[in-house]
């Protein structure tokens, strides 16, 4: 038999939920309530400094500078449990606007990363882009997202619009080890790995699109676990500037 009691999380918050007589709960049933993870992959260029705290609710960071912070790219802010992601609307020598209000009293011990979340870049020197937890957490991924716009036609021996890939995108987890997850040369390969995959034609003007979706619980019986000091990260080893658009999201929940 069980019944309903408050559980509180790690930060003190409560939850109702069913308790068995033996105490247990089911621990998927406790990770629902725990913060998700939206977030896009992006690649790292520049690391500005906080210089003054920052209250929830501001949309302007001050910063020690901002070269190499550019409008439109995405800035994602780390620390203790906590991790948020928005875009850069504007910049000052010292000051950083953001395109969302903060959801978090982020302090000057905050790492903050800035950087490109289009992946439609020339790879021939490969190029990551990644994701990671907070530095006092862990994060669970669900599903791994892609998206691609072209004005070409799209078919499964494409690489969205373009030719099929040389060397391909590779998706690898670093956890004090590299393991290379899979490699994608074309629109089939995402298939092959369990994503569904779905095109958009254009109607009747615009850009063709490709979507894929991989529900990792789904395909493998599992999340993918990324840790402290440990990333998710996408690989980009081939010209892919005649994409007009490509990103990769993850969805998940700090653990």
């Amino acid at each position: 038999m069980s019944q309903n009691k408050v559980i509180q999380d790690g930060e003190g918050r409560g939850y109702q939920m069913k308790v068995r007589e033996n105490g247990s709960i089911d621990v998927n049933n406790l990770d629902k309530y725990h913060e998700p993870i939206d977030a896009y992959l992006y690649k790292k260029t520049a690391t500005p400094v906080i210089t003054s705290n920052v209250t929830m609710g501001d949309i302007i960071v001050n910063v020690n500078s901002t070269t190499g912070v550019i409008v439109g790219e995405a800035i994602t802010f780390y620390e203790g449990k906590r991790m948020y992601q928005s875009l850069v609307k504007a910049t000052t020598t010292n000051t950083i606007t953001l395109s969302s209000a903060i959801d978090f009293a982020y302090t000057t011990n905050a790492l903050v990363e800035t950087g490109p979340w289009n992946m439609a870049v020339d790879g021939t020197t490969p190029q990551i882009f990644s994701i990671k937890a907070p530095p006092n957490a862990t994060v669970d991924i669900h599903t791994i997202n892609c998206s691609m716009l072209n004005t070409t036609a799209m078919d499964d021996g494409t690489f969205g619009g373009i030719n099929q890939l040389t060397n391909g995108i590779i998706l690898k987890f670093i956890d004090g080890f590299t393991k290379n997850l899979a490699l994608i040369v074309n629109n089939l390969g995402f298939w092959e790995i369990g994503f569904s995959t779905e095109y958009s034609t254009k109607a009747p003007a615009g850009k063709y699109g490709f979507k894929a979706r991989r529900h990792i619980p789904i395909v493998n019986g599992s999340v993918l676990r990324v840790k402290e000091n440990s990333e998710f990260q996408i690989e980009i080893q081939d010209d892919l500037t005649g994409l007009d658009f490509m990103a990769m999201t993850i969805d998940g929940h700090v653990v």
